[in-house]
């Protein structure tokens, strides 16, 4: 795994000189020179969000076993690396945050269902941020049409998120095993990982039977988002 690891951080480092070279070494290097030592300083505040969205995965996993916050810290930034440099369709990151939270300690369900719990709270966030959004756009755009756009989209995505929501606590991974062993497939990445689809299940169901902390993560993440907005 560490010669594999050094390999692909050989190759990413090659890929990256490669592309400073096409796009122009000169005009980089006076681009970072215009902005100075300040470009560091929206990388350092994005752990501010970052530690929102860790702070708000937490709050998904049962009390008594949650790990710890620096090992979620951890596993959200490499899983958000994933799901921004890889072509994961935003999913692959979630595998592997799940696979890194059952080796800080959670077992496979509760790591599983906490991920999946976590792409809910996440669509959640991201509605009452778009609302929010339409809100402000409506006190200073006059454009009915626009508004209307925006306020059609956000209903469409209500419903898919409702929708998504309403499979998870029908049993949607238990289903799924069942259908997918039928045509002798396996069950999936994150099934496969967390091991037992009707466990996974039940503890998708034990997150969403804490609705206090349910409505926590929501308000820590979109905190975040708003963070992210400065």
């Amino acid at each position: 795994m560490k010669i594999t690891a050094g390999i692909l951080l050989v190759i990413g480092l090659a890929v990256l000189l490669a592309l400073v070279v096409w796009l122009g070494a000169d005009k980089i290097a006076a681009a970072l020179a215009a902005v100075g030592w300040n470009i560091l300083w929206p990388t350092i505040f994005y752990a501010v969000p970052m530690g929102l969205a860790t702070l708000s995965w937490r709050y998904l996993f049962p009390p008594h076993a949650a790990p710890g916050a620096g090992a979620l810290f951890n596993a959200m930034w490499i899983g958000l690396a994933v799901n921004w440099v890889l072509p994961v369709a935003q999913v692959g990151g979630e595998i592997v945050k799940a696979r890194l939270a059952m080796q800080a300690g959670a077992t496979g369900p509760i790591a599983g269902a906490s991920v999946v719990a976590d792409k809910t709270v996440q669509a959640i966030s991201q509605l009452l941020f778009g609302l929010i959004g339409t809100a402000l756009l409506l006190a200073t755009e006059t454009s009915a049409g626009m508004i209307s756009a925006l306020l059609i989209s956000c209903g469409v995505f209500l419903v898919l998120l409702v929708g998504f929501y309403r499979a998870q606590r029908a049993g949607i991974f238990g289903f799924l095993a069942g259908r997918l062993a039928r045509i002798g497939g396996g069950a999936g990445s994150l099934l496969s990982l967390v091991g037992n689809a009707t466990a996974l299940d039940e503890a998708i169901g034990e997150v969403y039977g804490r609705p206090r902390a349910v409505i926590a993560s929501c308000t820590l993440r979109l905190l975040g988002r708003v963070t992210v907005a400065v």
